[in-house]
Protein backbone atom coordinates (compact mmCIF):
# COMPACT_ATOMS: atom_id res chain seq x y z
CA UNK A 1 0.00 0.00 0.00
CA UNK A 2 0.74 3.64 -0.32
CA UNK A 3 0.13 5.44 2.61
CA UNK A 4 0.39 9.40 3.47
CA UNK A 5 -0.61 10.30 7.31
CA UNK A 6 -0.81 13.97 8.21
CA UNK A 7 -1.17 15.37 12.17
CA UNK A 8 -3.91 18.41 12.66
CA UNK A 9 -2.28 21.97 11.83
CA UNK A 10 -1.48 23.94 15.32
CA UNK A 11 -3.85 27.35 15.70
CA UNK A 12 -2.88 31.03 15.44
CA UNK A 13 -1.83 33.11 18.36
CA UNK A 14 -3.21 36.23 19.32
CA UNK A 15 -1.55 39.94 20.25
CA UNK A 16 1.02 40.17 17.39
CA UNK A 17 0.29 36.30 17.11
CA UNK A 18 2.73 34.03 15.38
CA UNK A 19 1.06 31.68 12.85
CA UNK A 20 0.55 27.76 13.78
CA UNK A 21 2.47 24.87 12.66
CA UNK A 22 2.10 22.25 10.49
CA UNK A 23 1.24 18.82 11.61
CA UNK A 24 3.44 16.37 10.96
CA UNK A 25 3.91 14.89 7.70
CA UNK A 26 4.56 10.92 6.56
CA UNK A 27 5.12 8.98 3.26
CA UNK A 28 5.40 5.62 2.25
CA UNK A 29 4.82 3.74 -0.86
CA UNK A 30 5.58 0.78 0.51
CA UNK A 31 3.87 -0.15 3.31
CA UNK A 32 2.46 -3.69 4.55
CA UNK A 33 -1.35 -4.07 6.39
CA UNK A 34 -2.94 -6.87 6.99
CA UNK A 35 -6.44 -7.72 5.75
CA UNK A 36 -9.35 -6.79 7.88
CA UNK A 37 -11.36 -3.92 9.72
CA UNK A 38 -8.45 -0.53 10.07
CA UNK A 39 -8.60 1.79 12.85
CA UNK A 40 -7.77 5.45 11.47
CA UNK A 41 -7.36 8.66 13.27
CA UNK A 42 -7.90 11.74 11.60
CA UNK A 43 -6.19 14.34 14.07
CA UNK A 44 -7.84 18.40 14.80
CA UNK A 45 -7.22 21.61 14.10
CA UNK A 46 -5.93 23.29 16.96
CA UNK A 47 -8.26 26.03 18.01
CA UNK A 48 -6.30 30.07 17.56
CA UNK A 49 -6.23 32.04 20.57
CA UNK A 50 -9.81 33.95 20.66
CA UNK A 51 -11.83 35.91 23.41
CA UNK A 52 -12.75 32.53 24.96
CA UNK A 53 -10.79 30.42 26.94
CA UNK A 54 -7.46 31.18 25.03
CA UNK A 55 -7.52 35.35 25.37
CA UNK A 56 -4.43 36.37 24.96
CA UNK A 57 -2.74 33.28 24.82
CA UNK A 58 -0.92 31.34 22.14
CA UNK A 59 -2.59 29.17 19.93
CA UNK A 60 -3.65 25.33 20.72
CA UNK A 61 -1.60 23.05 19.16
CA UNK A 62 -3.16 20.61 16.48
CA UNK A 63 -4.03 16.58 17.28
CA UNK A 64 -2.16 13.55 16.25
CA UNK A 65 -3.36 11.17 13.11
CA UNK A 66 -3.10 7.60 13.66
CA UNK A 67 -2.93 4.57 11.30
CA UNK A 68 -1.06 1.16 11.15
CA UNK A 69 0.73 1.82 14.39
CA UNK A 70 2.35 5.01 12.55
CA UNK A 71 1.34 8.41 15.04
CA UNK A 72 2.34 12.15 13.53
CA UNK A 73 1.77 14.57 15.70
CA UNK A 74 0.05 17.96 15.35
CA UNK A 75 1.45 21.04 14.53
CA UNK A 76 2.61 23.94 17.49
CA UNK A 77 0.22 26.66 18.04
CA UNK A 78 1.68 30.53 17.00
CA UNK A 79 2.97 32.30 19.95
CA UNK A 80 1.66 35.50 21.88
CA UNK A 81 3.18 38.51 22.74
CA UNK A 82 6.33 37.44 25.12
CA UNK A 83 4.82 33.52 25.25
CA UNK A 84 7.07 31.41 23.80
CA UNK A 85 5.47 29.14 20.70
CA UNK A 86 4.56 25.57 21.29
CA UNK A 87 6.46 22.91 20.11
CA UNK A 88 4.82 20.20 17.70
CA UNK A 89 5.11 18.12 14.55
CA UNK A 90 5.96 21.52 12.57
CA UNK A 91 6.69 24.17 14.94
CA UNK A 92 4.35 27.31 15.71
CA UNK A 93 5.64 30.82 15.05
CA UNK A 94 7.13 33.13 17.63
CA UNK A 95 5.26 36.21 18.56
CA UNK A 96 6.23 40.20 18.21
CA UNK A 97 7.83 41.41 21.38
CA UNK A 98 10.71 40.54 23.98
CA UNK A 99 12.61 37.36 22.28
CA UNK A 100 10.46 34.29 22.19
CA UNK A 101 11.42 30.85 21.03
CA UNK A 102 9.73 29.55 17.98
CA UNK A 103 8.22 25.96 19.02
CA UNK A 104 11.10 23.21 17.58
CA UNK A 105 9.86 20.45 15.66
CA UNK A 106 10.69 17.37 17.64
CA UNK A 107 12.25 15.34 17.08
CA UNK A 108 13.99 17.13 14.56
CA UNK A 109 13.52 19.66 11.83
CA UNK A 110 13.31 17.51 8.02
CA UNK A 111 11.98 18.98 4.66
CA UNK A 112 9.54 16.88 3.06
CA UNK A 113 10.51 16.30 -0.88
CA UNK A 114 7.65 15.74 -3.20
CA UNK A 115 7.45 11.29 -4.33
CA UNK A 116 9.78 10.45 -1.66
CA UNK A 117 9.02 8.87 1.51
CA UNK A 118 10.18 10.34 4.29
CA UNK A 119 12.01 8.99 8.12
CA UNK A 120 9.87 6.45 10.12
CA UNK A 121 9.34 10.19 12.09
CA UNK A 122 7.71 12.22 9.74
CA UNK A 123 8.85 15.44 8.13
CA UNK A 124 8.31 18.86 9.78
CA UNK A 125 9.79 22.11 10.71
CA UNK A 126 10.33 24.82 13.28
CA UNK A 127 8.43 27.99 13.83
CA UNK A 128 10.19 31.33 12.83
CA UNK A 129 12.02 33.01 15.72
CA UNK A 130 11.62 36.43 17.58
CA UNK A 131 13.80 38.82 17.10
CA UNK A 132 12.31 41.01 19.57
CA UNK A 133 10.51 44.70 19.54
CA UNK A 134 9.39 46.07 17.23
CA UNK A 135 9.11 43.77 15.09
CA UNK A 136 6.20 41.59 12.85
CA UNK A 137 5.43 37.80 14.00
CA UNK A 138 6.62 35.17 12.64
CA UNK A 139 5.19 32.19 10.49
CA UNK A 140 4.85 28.59 11.77
CA UNK A 141 7.03 25.90 10.12
CA UNK A 142 5.89 23.83 7.30
CA UNK A 143 6.58 20.28 5.84
CA UNK A 144 8.84 21.73 3.86
CA UNK A 145 10.44 24.44 4.93
CA UNK A 146 10.96 26.32 8.47
CA UNK A 147 8.70 29.60 8.92
CA UNK A 148 9.71 32.70 8.14
CA UNK A 149 10.60 35.58 10.69
CA UNK A 150 8.95 38.54 11.12
CA UNK A 151 10.65 41.67 9.75
CA UNK A 152 12.09 44.41 11.93
CA UNK A 153 11.89 46.78 11.31
CA UNK A 154 8.86 47.27 9.94
CA UNK A 155 6.70 44.99 11.89
CA UNK A 156 5.96 42.84 8.96
CA UNK A 157 4.65 39.36 9.49
CA UNK A 158 6.82 36.77 8.38
CA UNK A 159 5.33 33.84 5.49
CA UNK A 160 4.57 30.42 7.34
CA UNK A 161 6.56 27.55 6.16
CA UNK A 162 6.39 25.76 2.81
CA UNK A 163 3.94 22.77 2.59
CA UNK A 164 4.58 19.38 0.39
CA UNK A 165 2.91 18.27 -2.86
CA UNK A 166 0.73 14.98 -2.53
CA UNK A 167 2.39 11.97 -3.55
CA UNK A 168 1.74 11.61 -7.94
CA UNK A 169 -1.08 8.79 -6.99
CA UNK A 170 -3.38 10.80 -5.49
CA UNK A 171 -2.98 13.90 -7.72
CA UNK A 172 -6.54 13.11 -9.01
CA UNK A 173 -7.80 16.19 -10.43
CA UNK A 174 -11.85 15.21 -9.38
CA UNK A 175 -10.58 15.00 -5.72
CA UNK A 176 -11.10 17.84 -3.15
CA UNK A 177 -7.61 16.58 -1.13
CA UNK A 178 -5.03 19.37 -1.12
CA UNK A 179 -4.63 22.57 -2.40
CA UNK A 180 -2.97 25.45 -4.07
CA UNK A 181 0.85 26.18 -4.00
CA UNK A 182 0.11 29.89 -5.97
CA UNK A 183 2.64 28.12 -9.14
CA UNK A 184 -0.25 29.10 -11.72
CA UNK A 185 -2.56 26.09 -13.27
CA UNK A 186 -3.04 22.50 -12.60
CA UNK A 187 0.32 21.93 -11.26
CA UNK A 188 -0.39 24.52 -7.82
CA UNK A 189 -2.65 21.97 -6.74
CA UNK A 190 -2.59 19.14 -4.49
CA UNK A 191 -0.30 21.05 -1.52
CA UNK A 192 -0.57 20.31 2.30
CA UNK A 193 1.04 21.20 5.61
CA UNK A 194 1.91 24.72 5.14
CA UNK A 195 2.82 27.35 8.15
CA UNK A 196 0.53 29.75 9.31
CA UNK A 197 1.72 33.05 8.46
CA UNK A 198 2.73 35.58 11.54
CA UNK A 199 0.59 38.41 12.65
CA UNK A 200 1.86 42.13 11.65
CA UNK A 201 2.41 45.17 14.34
CA UNK A 202 0.77 48.49 13.96
CA UNK A 203 0.08 50.53 12.39
CA UNK A 204 -2.66 49.19 10.72
CA UNK A 205 -1.57 48.98 6.94
CA UNK A 206 1.52 47.16 8.07
CA UNK A 207 1.51 44.01 5.55
CA UNK A 208 1.10 40.06 7.75
CA UNK A 209 2.53 37.11 6.81
CA UNK A 210 1.23 34.91 3.86
CA UNK A 211 0.36 31.07 4.82
CA UNK A 212 2.09 27.89 3.68
CA UNK A 213 5.13 30.47 2.00
CA UNK A 214 2.61 32.84 0.14
CA UNK A 215 3.25 36.52 -0.54
CA UNK A 216 2.66 39.32 2.44
CA UNK A 217 -1.18 40.42 2.55
CA UNK A 218 -1.25 43.93 2.02
CA UNK A 219 -2.02 45.58 4.88
CA UNK A 220 -5.10 47.80 4.44
CA UNK A 221 -7.29 45.24 5.25
CA UNK A 222 -8.21 47.09 8.68
CA UNK A 223 -12.53 46.50 9.56
CA UNK A 224 -12.86 44.81 6.62
CA UNK A 225 -12.49 40.81 5.22
CA UNK A 226 -9.95 39.51 2.79
CA UNK A 227 -11.93 39.38 -0.71
CA UNK A 228 -12.79 35.76 -1.52
CA UNK A 229 -10.76 36.26 -5.09
CA UNK A 230 -7.79 36.96 -3.24
CA UNK A 231 -7.79 34.13 -0.48
CA UNK A 232 -5.60 31.66 -2.93
CA UNK A 233 -3.20 34.59 -3.60
CA UNK A 234 -2.19 34.80 -0.11
CA UNK A 235 -3.00 31.03 1.72
CA UNK A 236 -0.62 28.42 -0.14
CA UNK A 237 -1.25 24.98 1.17
CA UNK A 238 -4.70 25.69 3.02
CA UNK A 239 -2.74 27.65 5.32
CA UNK A 240 -4.16 30.59 6.77
CA UNK A 241 -2.36 33.85 6.62
CA UNK A 242 -2.33 36.66 9.54
CA UNK A 243 -3.85 40.25 9.61
CA UNK A 244 -2.83 43.19 9.95
CA UNK A 245 -2.81 45.90 13.30
CA UNK A 246 -7.00 46.34 14.42
CA UNK A 247 -7.93 44.17 11.29
CA UNK A 248 -10.06 41.27 10.97
CA UNK A 249 -10.11 38.11 12.64
CA UNK A 250 -6.93 36.10 11.23
CA UNK A 251 -7.58 33.39 8.52
CA UNK A 252 -8.31 29.85 9.59
CA UNK A 253 -6.74 27.06 7.70
CA UNK A 254 -8.56 24.45 5.02
CA UNK A 255 -9.80 21.51 6.59
CA UNK A 256 -8.03 18.48 5.76
CA UNK A 257 -4.81 20.52 5.11
CA UNK A 258 -3.27 20.15 8.38
CA UNK A 259 -2.06 23.30 7.79
CA UNK A 260 -1.31 26.11 10.65
CA UNK A 261 -4.16 29.24 10.99
CA UNK A 262 -3.01 32.49 11.07
CA UNK A 263 -1.26 34.92 13.89
CA UNK A 264 -4.12 38.02 14.59
CA UNK A 265 -2.16 41.74 14.50
CA UNK A 266 -2.39 44.18 17.72
CA UNK A 267 -5.80 43.40 18.78
CA UNK A 268 -5.23 42.29 22.08
CA UNK A 269 -6.92 45.09 24.27
CA UNK A 270 -10.16 44.40 23.69
CA UNK A 271 -9.98 40.62 22.51
CA UNK A 272 -10.96 41.91 19.19
CA UNK A 273 -8.76 39.71 16.62
CA UNK A 274 -8.89 35.66 16.66
CA UNK A 275 -6.03 33.89 15.88
CA UNK A 276 -6.77 31.27 13.00
CA UNK A 277 -7.68 27.66 13.42
CA UNK A 278 -5.21 25.11 12.35
CA UNK A 279 -7.08 22.88 9.35
CA UNK A 280 -7.73 19.10 10.59
CA UNK A 281 -5.37 16.32 9.46
CA UNK A 282 -5.56 13.53 7.05
CA UNK A 283 -4.84 9.92 6.11
CA UNK A 284 -4.08 8.49 2.47
CA UNK A 285 -4.39 5.06 1.51
CA UNK A 286 -3.85 3.49 -1.94
CA UNK A 287 -3.95 -0.69 -2.14
CA UNK A 288 -4.13 -2.87 -5.52
CA UNK A 289 -7.40 -4.11 -6.50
Amino acid sequence: CEVVILGGGGGGGQWQGGGGGAGRFYRNDDVTISPGPQTVTIGGGGRGANAGPNAGAVGSSGSPSVFNSVTMPGGGGGGHYGVPAAAGGSGGGASYGPPSNPGAAPPGNVVAAENTDTPADGAGNAGGAGVGSPQGSSGGGGAGGAGGTGVNPGKVGGPGGLGVKLPSTFQDPLSTIGFNSGAGGDLSLYFVAGGGGGGAGSPATTASGGGGGAPIVPGAKAGTGMPANEITTYEWAGAGSGTADLGPHARSARANSGSGGGGSGNGYSDNAQYGGDGGSGLVLIAYPT
